[in-house]
């Protein structure tokens, strides 16, 4: 499971997402991160027309949803 922080950003929030976590998502600063909603929460996709973030396995073979994906 991955840890995301929230801090304040203005008047709004903001997430930290750790290196290992930007390159699993293909993404670096002013990139845009979409939520989807699911039946089951929400998931992160870094380009909509890509496949869910969830579907990935990661490199110690767990799923990525479980530290990417959101639970809502």
């Amino acid at each position: 499971m991955q840890r995301l922080e929230l801090i304040e950003v203005g008047d709004g929030l903001g997430i930290i997402f750790s290196e290992a976590m930007c390159a699993r998502l293909k993404v670096r600063l002013g990139d845009e991160i979409h939520l989807i909603p699911t039946p089951h929460g929400f998931e992160l996709q870094s380009n909509p027309s890509d496949s869910p973030v969830s579907s990935e396995k990661t490199a110690d073979g767990d799923d990525a949803s479980q530290n990417s994906a959101f639970k809502g």
